[in-house]
C-alpha cells in the first residue's frame, strides 16, 4: 500500500496479497520505482477476480509540479509572449501546455463578457529542451558542463539544473557557447541560486526556451489570462494506470 506520511492523502492499496502456491495466487508485487521517484511499476491482483489472476499497473506517486513565474509581457509586433520556468524538481515532463482564459457565458452590468480567472482552453504547446549531466558529478566551481546532448539547446542562454536528489539545490546557470555535448563559459549560482555540486543524471532545463507568443488571438480588445501547465511523457492521470492484461484463449 501507499502512505501518506502526514495524512494528507487517502490510503491507497497496490496489491492484496493473498499469498498460495497452491491456489495460483499472485504472490509477489515485485515494485520498481522509477529513476525520479515518482511512480510505481507493479504486479497486483487488486482487479481480479477471486484474486487469482494479476496485471501490471504503474501508479502515479506525484504529478508533474506548476511552472514558476509565469509571466505575459505585450509584444506588439507578434502578441502577447508567455513566459515561465519549469519547475524545481524534474518530474518527467515531456511539454508545457500554455492556455488562455474563455469568456464569461453571460454579459456584466456594463454588457461586457468578461473573460474568467478560472476555466481556460489550450492555446500552444512548448515542448521541453532538456538533458541529463553524464561523467562521475558535476563540481560546484566548473565552468563546462557535460551532458548527453546539447541538441535543441540555443548556442547561448540560461540554464536550471533541476537536480535528481533532496540534497541538491536547484541551481541557474549561463553559458556562453556549447559543443555536441558540453556548454562552455558558465556563470554559475544566478539568479539568487548557489553553486552547488549535482549527481550525474540530473535534469539540465533550458530557460531560454521556455516562451510562447500567442498570435491567435480572436478580440484584441480582450483581456485575456494565462497559465501554463505540466504534461508528462506517459500522459497519466489517474491514481492507476493499467498497462498490461493478457488474455489467454484457446484454439482448436
Amino acid at each position: 500500500m501507499i502512505a501518506s506520511l502526514d495524512d494528507s492523502a487517502a490510503l491507497r492499496v497496490l496489491c492484496y496479497h493473498h499469498a498460495s502456491w497452491q491456489s495460483g495466487h499472485i504472490t509477489h508485487p515485485t515494485v520498481h520505482w522509477s529513476p525520479d521517484g515518482t511512480k510505481l511499476l507493479f504486479i497486483s491482483d487488486k482487479d481480479s477476480p477471486k484474486k487469482k489472476k494479476g496485471d501490471m499497473y504503474l501508479a502515479v506517486v506525484k504529478q508533474p509540479e506548476t511552472p514558476r513565474h509565469p509571466h505575459t509581457a505585450n509584444n506588439r509586433a507578434d502578441g502577447p509572449l508567455l513566459t515561465w520556468q519549469p519547475a524545481s524538481r524534474h518530474t518527467e515532463t515531456k511539454e508545457y501546455v500554455a492556455m488562455r482564459s474563455v469568456p464569461s457565458p453571460r454579459a456584466n452590468l456594463q454588457g461586457v463578457k468578461l473573460d474568467r480567472t478560472d476555466v481556460f482552453e489550450e492555446v500552444g504547446v512548448v515542448p521541453v529542451v532538456s538533458a541529463v549531466l553524464t561523467g562521475k558529478h558535476l563540481d560546484a566551481k566548473a565552468t563546462t558542463v557535460t551532458v548527453a546532448s546539447t541538441a535543441g539547446f540555443p548556442d547561448s542562454g540560461k540554464l536550471l539544473i533541476a537536480g535528481n536528489h533532496s540534497m541538491a539545490a536547484p541551481e541557474v546557470l549561463t553559458y556562453g557557447g556549447k559543443t555536441e555535448t558540453t556548454f562552455l563559459n558558465c556563470k554559475r549560482g544566478e539568479e539568487s541560486s548557489e553553486p552547488a555540486m549535482h549527481w550525474s543524471g540530473a535534469r539540465v532545463w533550458s530557460l531560454s526556451t521556455m516562451k510562447f507568443i500567442d498570435t491567435s488571438i480572436p478580440d484584441p480588445k480582450r483581456q485575456y489570462y494565462y497559465t501554463v501547465r505540466a504534461r508528462e511523457h506517459s500522459r497519466l492521470t489517474n491514481p492507476y494506470s493499467r498497462i498490461s492484461n493478457a488474455v489467454v484463449s484457446k484454439t482448436k
